[in-house]
């Protein structure tokens, strides 16, 4: 999926190339990132700090990353990444789902979000994590209809008449399908607390 492709090619390229300037080459062509080792540390020393300095404790890599590009991570980076989030990021739904392998695979089953949210994990989640993971679920229920609307308007035209009336088909399935939402548990203050949002915007609900 080219979304996938680009968002892996971001995480790689911001994840290798924000500290180079920390870099240091040794002699097997690897860089070394961040942390200088002391005679006699341990790998327990990697993240410690040293005479009040901040060291960066991240993975190796080859110095010709660019010519060998991939999205694919490699060990070390994913390890990595796993610490930096489980450290960071613990009481996040993705800190919460890596500390469990099953929830994991579970995780990697879901094909979209709503799939995710019907996953028996979710149950076992902090209940701030399950209000807002069934908040955005209804919210994107509720702006689907935008999305809807927005090709109407847009293929009628420059589009075809084809698809123009499988969208008046899916217009019409979401409409039905608000009229049974229940709008009386959509926590519509979560929502407008967990961004920045204009009174005038607001005024749209």
């Amino acid at each position: 999926m080219e979304w996938y492709s680009n968002i892996r090619y971001l995480q790689r390229t911001t994840f290798i190339s924000k500290f180079s300037l920390l870099n240091r080459k040794n002699k097997s062509n690897k860089i070394h990132t961040g942390y200088l080792a002391d005679e006699g540390d341990t790998s327990d020393d990697r993240d410690s700090d040293h005479d009040g300095y901040f060291h960066f404790a991240l993975p190796d890599y080859d110095v010709n990353w660019r010519k060998n590009l991939t999205i694919s991570l490699t060990s070390e980076e994913g390890d990595y990444l796993l610490q930096q989030i489980l450290d960071t990021q613990k009481d996040s739904l993705l800190g919460n789902v890596l500390t469990n392998k099953q929830w994991v695979k579970d995780f990697l089953k879901a094909r979209k979000f709503e799939d995710l949210c019907d996953m028996p994990f979710v149950s076992k989640l902090p209940s701030e994590t399950q209000s807002i993971m069934f908040t955005a679920k209804d919210f994107w229920k509720i702006m689907r209809g935008a999305h809807i609307r927005y090709n109407i308007i847009l293929h009628s035209r420059h589009g075809s008449s084809a698809f123009v009336r499988k969208c008046n088909g899916m217009w019409k399935e979401w409409v039905n399908e608000m009229k049974r939402f229940k709008w009386k548990k959509f926590n519509i203050e979560l929502l407008w607390g967990s961004y920045e949002i204009t009174q005038q915007s607001k005024s749209f609900y």
